[in-house]
């Protein structure tokens, strides 16, 4: 997972994508990105949290 992002979404297989958003630079100019991989069994629930508690706001919840 990464901040700023482009999108979040499952593949086709078993996983997870998470496409980072930098943009372009200009020269001499440089950007900042968070991120977090997350390697761990499948538990939605569990990575639903971890995800919040690193990414705050990024869930909505109805």
């Amino acid at each position: 997972a990464f901040e700023p992002y482009q999108e979040l979404f499952q593949g086709v297989a078993r996983c997870l994508h998470s496409d980072v958003r930098i943009g372009g630079l200009n020269p001499g100019e440089s950007k900042s990105i968070h991120g977090k991989i997350y390697i761990m069994k499948n538990d939605v629930p569990k990575l639903l949290g971890m995800y919040e508690k690193d990414f705050p706001g990024h869930l909505e919840r109805k």
